[in-house]
């Protein structure tokens, strides 16, 4: 698989990656090799249970202990990551764009949504935030504000 910041080669069989602004890859089963088009960097191994962060041309490894990626369980989860990601994934599960003022998008949260209704994914990503949040009658602009 070829992503905007390397090569991810399947070594084994389950495996997720995300590709937003920054990559994440999880190896369920089997392994992966992460090659990145940064030569300086070296291709990392990855096998079941380990994830690697790829952000700010540096790459991060941990484990995890998900059997499934949060995707097919129908939610988007988040541990203490900056508010201005919660946005993007929210961009990418629903047809909106975010009108932000004054709104600290550098913050972290730690919380999830889920993909099957806009009203109730504002509803848990806004209110632990304290962040009021006006959405127009298209459903296609959510305006944000503290």
């Amino acid at each position: 698989v070829r992503t905007r910041q390397g090569t991810v080669s399947v070594l084994g069989t389950r495996f997720n990656i995300k590709n937003r602004k920054d990559l994440k890859i999880q190896c369920y089963e089997g392994s992966v090799v992460f090659s990145p088009l940064i030569s300086q960097l070296e291709p990392t191994k990855l096998s079941q249970g380990m994830e690697l962060d790829f952000r700010n041309n540096m790459i991060r490894t941990n484990n995890f202990t998900e059997q499934t990626p949060d995707w097919k369980n129908g939610f988007s989860s988040f541990y203490e990551q900056p508010f201005s990601e919660v946005l993007e994934e929210l961009s990418v599960q629903f047809p909106v764009t975010f009108e932000v003022n004054s709104i600290q998008t550098n913050r972290l949260f730690t919380g999830q949504f889920i993909h099957q209704n806009l009203d109730n994914a504002l509803k848990t990503t806004m209110e632990p935030m304290g962040i009021k949040y006006h959405i127009s009658a298209d459903k296609r602009i959510v305006t944000l504000s503290e």
